[in-house]
């Protein structure tokens, strides 16, 4: 069961992404720890855990890490489907799609 499985958010203060998956994991009630990492390179934490990807934040859920804040918005959507603010009619999804991408790209500029 998706709730029975440890989640860890892996960012550093002062990310925008990272933020943006704390108020949502808070918004959700889901329950999560926070791994504060350093900024600047290295990070020690993720080093022992085996991890050399740079960028922030990551996320493990149970023994799976993720490392693209949008994969792991879609991810927490699907193992934690009670409560999901995901729409489940077609057409609407793929308006959140297009809104994703462009509010996550920075617009259409």
């Amino acid at each position: 069961m998706a709730s029975d499985l440890p989640i860890i958010l892996f960012g550093y203060e002062g990310s925008v992404w990272t933020t943006k998956l704390h108020y949502y994991l808070d918004l959700r009630g889901i329950k999560y720890s926070l791994c504060i990492q350093p900024n600047p390179l290295p990070r020690p934490d993720l080093e022992e855990l085996g991890i050399k990807y740079r960028r922030i934040p990551l996320m493990a859920i149970g023994r799976d890490v993720y490392c693209d804040s949008r994969l792991i918005f879609h991810k927490l959507e699907e193992l934690f489907p009670e409560g999901a603010l995901g729409s489940k009619i077609p057409e609407i999804r793929g308006i959140e799609y297009l809104l994703d991408n462009w509010t996550g790209d920075g617009g259409p500029f």
